[in-house]
């Protein structure tokens, strides 16, 4: 049987996904890219298939959606142009979700000491906390070479926040628009 704490955590993994619904502060984003890349010779782009389990990462088929329609909007934003057809587009763009559960341990000493010399009382108190931690990775691929050309991951702790259709789709705007300011080449720079 499923100890509460364990049915807590994917209730919050579920109505969470914090880095696709909260604000980008608390989230870490990290990328890379093959720098010898002359991103503006691709014209077109496609997405993969969303890679994982949508079960196993607490992804809704909402979400999913939002998240491809902000990617789309990005690429498109930077210049490129959709394809439905993955294989004949110039590039195409991959996406995972991961979820992973973590511990973190806090302590702090309460207690007095040290007047009268080294002596005195006090105690150390540890505090822990479970929570989920969700990493977003979005590929980019050089279709012909079959060659990835750039990469962006984001990590942030899951929460329990539920919010509404409207907010969580322009939290999600957000996010893929703050992940995709990092891209190699930005609008007009062709």
């Amino acid at each position: 049987m499923k100890s509460i704490k364990h049915i807590w955590l994917n209730i919050a993994a579920f109505i969470g996904l914090a880095f696709l619904v909260t604000s980008c502060s608390s989230t870490k984003i990290t990328t890379d890219y093959n720098p010898g890349t002359n991103f503006t010779q691709y014209k077109t782009f496609s997405l993969l298939p969303w890679q994982g389990n949508s079960s196993s990462t607490k992804v809704t088929a909402f979400d999913r959606e939002r998240v491809k329609n902000a990617v789309i909007t990005n690429m498109q934003g930077l210049g490129y142009t959709y394809s439905e057809q993955d294989t004949t587009a110039d590039l195409q763009v991959g996406m995972v979700f991961t979820t992973k559960e973590k511990k973190s341990v806090t302590s702090y000493n309460a207690g007095y000491g040290g007047w009268y010399g080294p002596w005195g009382m006090g105690a150390t108190h540890y505090s822990e906390y479970d929570y989920t931690e969700g990493t977003f990775v979005i590929d980019v691929f050089d279709t012909q070479a079959k060659k990835l050309l750039w990469e962006a991951a984001a990590v942030s702790t899951l929460t329990e926040k539920q919010e509404s259709p409207t907010v969580r789709e322009r939290n999600i705007n957000r996010f893929i628009k703050s992940i995709f300011k990092k891209y190699p080449t930005q609008p007009g720079s062709n």
